[in-house]
């Protein structure tokens, strides 16, 4: 016999208002990096950039930090970003150093 389950008493759901979120990869000389995989794991999102190394999120919460993983040519950054990002607003700017090296 299956054990029975206790009955819930409370449960707190806390939202948050979505928001897209939007930003450019770079590589050296500040140049556009494409084809590059962005991640959100916590989200369970990805995407990739453009022929402009720009890439797009169209719903992530408006609240806390946004972690990402960034994935171009055999290398790993991770970045995180405290502030929201949206269409209206300036991108977020990803330098990815490691393709210097």
């Amino acid at each position: 016999p299956q054990p029975q389950a206790k009955f819930v008493r409370e449960l707190n759901v806390q939202s948050s208002p979505i928001v897209g979120f939007h930003g450019v990869l770079l590589g050296p000389g500040n140049m556009p990096l494409s084809g590059c995989r962005v991640e959100m794991p916590s989200l369970n999102l990805a995407t990739g950039t453009d022929h402009k190394g720009r890439f797009y999120f169209p719903g992530v919460p408006s609240a806390g930090s946004k972690q990402f993983v960034v994935k171009a040519r055999g290398f790993e950054l991770p970045v995180s970003s405290e502030q929201n990002h949206p269409d209206s607003g300036a991108p977020l700017v990803i330098r990815f150093s490691p393709l210097e090296e």
